[in-house]
C-alpha cells in the first residue's frame, strides 16, 4: 500500500517537474484556490516571461537543428506517408536523437565503403543481378574487402564539416 502511494506520489511530483506543467499549475491556483500577493504575482509572471523568453532564445540558438529536424521530419511524414497528427514520424526521430554520435558515424562510414565497392564493381561493368566467369575472375578480392574509409578519419571530417555549418550561420 505504501510503495502504490508512493509511486502515486512521484507520478504526480513528475507531472510538474516541466515548466510549462509548473507554471500552468500555480496560475490554475492563482485564478482559482488563493489570491497571491503582488510579489508572488510579479515572481509568477517573471518566470512566465523567463520560460516564454527561453523557448524562443533555444529556437534562435538551434536554428540549424530546427532546420535539419523540420527537412527530416518532412521526409519522414513522406515515408511513413503520415500527417502531423501521426505520431510514428516523431517517434522515429526521437529514437534517432537517442542514439549515441557514434552509431551514425559507423553508419555513414559503413555507407562510404559500400558506395566504393558499388563504385569498383561498375567500373569492372560487372552488375549484381548476372555476373559472367569471366567477370567473376577479373574481381579483386581485395578490393572488395579493402576499407577505403575508417571511422576516425570520417567523424574527424564530419566534425570539420559540422564546425564549418555552424560557423557559416553565425
Amino acid at each position: 500500500m505504501k510503495n502504490s502511494e508512493e509511486l502515486k506520489q512521484k507520478i504526480e511530483e513528475s507531472r510538474y517537474s516541466k515548466p510549462e506543467n509548473a507554471l500552468w499549475l500555480l496560475q490554475q491556483g492563482f485564478k482559482n484556490k488563493f489570491k497571491p500577493n503582488r510579489n508572488e504575482l510579479i515572481s509568477f509572471n517573471t518566470l512566465a516571461k523567463f520560460y516564454e523568453q527561453n523557448k524562443k532564445d533555444n529556437l534562435q540558438n538551434n536554428e540549424l537543428f530546427a532546420k535539419m529536424f523540420i527537412f527530416v521530419y518532412s521526409h519522414f511524414l513522406k515515408y511513413y506517408k503520415a500527417s502531423v497528427f501521426d505520431d510514428i514520424p516523431q517517434k522515429q526521430l526521437y529514437s534517432l536523437l537517442d542514439k549515441p554520435i557514434s552509431y551514425f558515424i559507423t553508419r555513414l562510414t559503413d555507407e562510404l565503403n559500400d558506395s566504393e565497392i558499388h563504385q569498383y564493381l561498375k567500373e569492372k561493368d560487372i552488375g549484381f543481378n548476372r555476373m559472367t566467369k569471366e567477370q567473376l575472375k577479373n574481381i579483386d578480392i581485395d578490393k572488395l574487402t579493402e576499407k577505403t574509409f575508417d571511422e576516425e578519419t570520417v567523424a574527424e571530417q564530419m566534425d570539420a564539416m559540422i564546425n564549418k555549418f555552424i560557423n557559416y550561420s553565425r
